[in-house]
């Protein structure tokens, strides 16, 4: 049960983020409280939530782990670690913007948000008529994930572009 637990917290918090979690990948120490995931490559859609016209052209992360304190869950932070960040990031098609598009990825977005609403306010409400096991792991999950601190160590990004033939980068 802590071993889906963890995975669970994991997919939550960087699923968004990576290309192709497997929760095969993730190394597991239950009675350390700790799950570690390395090289894990970045999905290029990463940086949308930024509303920047900007896309990463290649992108990984050295080592992800999650630490939580089973015993002290609801009074200590689960702490998600993430260490060496590397991105390549480019103009997203020379900003060509299409105005229909980006209503109907508004309203994706909209949709898709008050569907992870009903689902969770669904999930709640089952979870208080059954007491079994998976209701027991889907309220220590929601535990987790509402006291969760995030640490991003070592990141290192460099923007590159192609104006009229010459090459340009800035890498911070």
């Amino acid at each position: 049960m802590l071993q889906s637990v963890a995975t669970s917290v994991l997919n939550k918090v960087i699923g968004n983020y990576v290309e192709k979690f497997d929760k095969s990948n993730v190394n597991l120490d239950i009675w350390k409280g700790q799950a570690k995931l390395a090289k894990v490559q970045l999905k290029p859609d990463s940086l949308d939530f930024l509303g920047l016209p900007v896309a990463i052209k290649i992108g990984y992360v050295g080592l992800i782990t999650l630490n939580v304190d089973w015993k002290h869950l609801s009074s200590k932070p689960a702490i998600v670690e993430i260490e060496d960040v590397r991105i390549v990031a480019g103009p997203k098609s020379k900003f060509e913007v299409n105005v229909d598009e980006e209503k109907a990825k508004a309203l994706s977005a909209k949709q898709h948000t008050l569907d992870a609403w009903e689902g969770y306010k669904l999930e709640r409400n089952e979870g208080d008529d059954s007491k079994d096991s998976s209701g027991k792991a889907g309220s220590m999950v929601e535990k987790i994930i509402d006291n969760v601190i995030v640490r991003v160590k070592r990141v290192h990004v460099r923007y590159e572009d192609d104006e009229g033939g010459q090459r340009y980068s800035l890498g911070f």
